[in-house]
């Protein structure tokens, strides 16, 4: 009896060790094609927050309270037709006309991070280009963490681009309370 005992509790805690070092259910692609579905994510009003990583979650969402403020500010102001802040073009890719289409080229998965090149398409501006698109292993799920730009952009990645816009938003509420 206290062998089958110790043989129960070493299974146990196998299956609780294996648990603990499982991978994630969905592949970073699966993550990646979910995302790109459907051109410009960002305005997508169904983003699924359980495929971006808590701070790229966060960001998206500063950015478009900030688009928010930023159209009350506006409209409050001496200068109420003056144009808001606005997130303007595909920011989940760097061509700013966005992508018609897209493939996955490769993954590199290294621990909990995974890099992927994704090779977009814009058909009307005739344009192929590759951004890097990387996610990292959360809790089991694979989170879309950051977009590394390619092409010439106002910044590096989606993530210093989207933090540029919430601190140009936070200089415009700033600059309207002394005005």
């Amino acid at each position: 009896m206290k062998l089958f005992k110790r043989a129960v509790f070493l299974i146990a805690i196998s299956l609780m060790m294996g648990a603990c070092s499982q991978k994630p259910a969905e592949s970073p692609a699966d993550v990646v094609r979910k995302i790109y579905g459907a051109p410009n994510p960002f305005r997508n009003e169904k983003l699924d927050s359980s495929l971006f990583s808590k701070d790229l979650y966060q960001l998206i969402n500063q950015s478009k309270e900030t688009e928010q403020k930023s159209r009350e500010t506006i409209r409050m102001s001496k200068a109420p037709t003056d144009k808001p802040l606005l997130i303007e073009g595909e920011v989940f890719a760097s061509l700013y006309e966005g992508y018609t289409g897209f493939k996955i080229l490769a993954t590199e998965v290294l621990k909990d991070t995974a890099l992927l090149s994704v090779e977009f398409t814009n058909q009307s501006y005739q344009q192929v280009w590759t951004d890097k698109v990387r996610l990292i292993a959360v809790a089991g799920s694979w989170k879309l963490d950051n977009v590394i730009y390619n092409k010439a952009s106002s910044q590096p990645d989606l993530q210093q681009l989207l933090r540029a816009f919430v601190a140009d938003g936070q200089l415009e509420h700033l600059n309207s309370t002394i005005n």
